[in-house]
């Protein structure tokens, strides 16, 4: 799968679900991203997700997560040969300028919940195991802490939060030095329609470690959730 490069970059997220009974709850997210200035769609995820709350401040949630991600390389084929009274040189048909990378990625969350004062403090250590067409699997670390003040404004309870969240991939092909590779700082809001209905957005920038550079990306993102 292609490295990300410095760009602005588009996420839709939509998942609906909700509670099972008192301590079990289920959901489905789908995610379809653009880069390129946002002008290229070249990614879109599904996943159900099933979790279970052991206390009141440890969750712990295991899923499936299905990717589909476009890979910008020309696709060429062997035209047939005419016949000649010697043979003729290789000619080859341009058939695509991409193909699309299929990942399974199965994954585990641990998810913490702390109110040691007014503000509400999330975290989330994900550990995903990237199978990756082509490529040898591998496993990577996601740790997310999220902060939400108590602030909330109007009757759509509209509340920001802000976020940090840090990758580590524990990939073959790269040195230790390059694993821990990937750091997004979120500003974000959320708010509820509805009872049910909730949204949001946010906005992230992100430093990648590529080709032993930092490289910066900024990503805006729109959520939408239906909860039952």
């Amino acid at each position: 799968m292609p490295a990300a490069n410095a760009d602005w970059l588009l996420l839709l997220h939509a998942e609906n679900g909700g509670k099972l009974d008192d301590n079990w709850e289920a959901k489905v997210e789908t995610e379809a991203k653009f880069r390129d200035n946002m002008s290229e769609y070249y990614d879109f995820e599904a996943m159900p997700w099933l979790a279970c709350r052991f206390t009141d401040w440890f969750k712990l949630g295991i899923g499936w997560r299905e990717l589909y991600s476009r890979n910008n390389t020309i696709i060429s084929k062997l035209q047939p040969s005419k016949t000649t009274p010697s043979p003729a040189p290789a000619a080859y048909q341009k058939v695509s300028d991409h193909y699309w990378c299929v990942e399974q990625r199965p994954l585990v969350d641990f998810m913490f919940t702390m109110k040691p004062g007014p503000v509400t403090v999330e975290e989330r250590l994900r550990v995903e195991y990237r199978d990756i067409e082509d490529r040898e699997a591998f496993i990577r670390f996601r740790n997310r802490l999220r902060l939400r003040p108590p602030w909330k404004w109007t009757k759509a309870d509209i509340q920001p939060w802000v976020a940090w969240e840090g990758y580590y991939e524990n990939a073959p092909r790269l040195a230790q030095s390059d694993r821990l590779n990937r750091h997004r700082f979120f500003l974000g809001l959320g708010a509820k329609l509805t009872p049910r209905l909730k949204t949001g957005c946010y906005y992230y920038r992100e430093a990648v470690l590529k080709n032993d550079r930092w490289d910066d990306n900024n990503e805006i993102g729109f959520e939408i959730t239906a909860a039952y």
